[in-house]
């Protein structure tokens, strides 16, 4: 009886195995036909030259700041591009998500606070992108001397470059081990199933 369901599991392990070994082996395959194809090339620059087209619209579409003499119009500018930042980033559109909290950031009276604050509630890869992005908007000719100035030279201190490291060396410790038990794991069943 043990060994009939030993033999299953076995079995039903091989089989998940190397249904997994063709869809990789299918992958590889598709690629390499995908890359020999002769109008691969130039398909994929048409592709890059259509996003870069479509990026320079969405940037000349994009808010224009509000009249930095009339307060209200410039509070309700700050709460639409917060609220619009954040529903970007909420469906999983960051690089929109960045820009509109940029622009809150450029038109904020407090700066140093709302970035303070962003960087508490950010994921890491989303606030450093606002931080790349800011130089870029206190740059652009609409914004307002002052903001932009006040938002490019706050300097936000993140974790330092040790913290870091040791972060991505424990993933990759992890990846390897959990690769490595994976790998362990088939060459039983591989050597079971012999």
């Amino acid at each position: 009886m043990i060994t009939t369901e030993v033999s299953k599991t076995a079995i039903s392990a091989a089989a998940a195995g190397i249904a997994g070994l063709c869809f990789v082996g299918y992958c590889f395959y598709f690629d390499r036909k995908r890359r020999s194809d002769p109008n691969f090339k130039s398909n994929l620059r048409k592709k890059r030259l259509l996003a870069k087209e479509h990026e320079l619209a969405a940037r000349a579409a994009k808010s224009a700041f509000p009249d930095f003499t009339d307060q209200q119009a410039v509070q309700r500018f700050f709460l639409q591009e917060v609220q619009m930042g954040e529903s970007y980033l909420e469906q999983g559109d960051a690089a929109r998500g960045v820009e509109h909290l940029a622009n809150a950031v450029v038109v904020c009276g407090q700066p140093t606070e709302l970035l303070n604050v962003l960087q508490r509630t950010l994921p890491d890869p989303v606030f450093d992108m606002l931080i790349k992005k800011l130089p870029g908007i206190g740059q652009e000719p609409d914004a307002p001397p002052a903001a932009a100035a006040a938002a490019t030279a706050t300097v936000v201190v993140r974790r330092s470059g040790h913290q870091r490291a040791g972060r991505v060396r424990r993933r990759v410790v992890f990846l390897f081990f959990f690769c490595r038990i994976l790998i362990s794991r088939f060459v039983v069943t591989m050597i079971i199933l012999l």
